[in-house]
């Protein structure tokens, strides 16, 4: 399960890479910025998703122990 979360983390944060990426193109200045903002949001979402599913499997085979 943990590793099914993981792929899809960062399956949403490379979406998020590539749509940022996309908002450089010429578009006018409130949607790039609100591009921008939504594609950063989920980029970083997607980051501490992973983080904390790491940590939590950490966490929990060392109380294990």
């Amino acid at each position: 399960m943990k590793f099914i979360v993981i792929l899809a983390a960062l399956v949403v944060a490379a979406f998020c890479i590539f749509g940022f990426a996309a908002t450089f193109e010429p578009l006018n200045r409130g949607q790039q910025l609100t591009g921008r903002a939504v594609y950063g949001a989920g980029f970083l979402a997607s980051i501490v998703v992973v983080a904390w599913t790491l940590v939590k499997g950490r966490r929990a085979r060392s109380a294990g122990r």
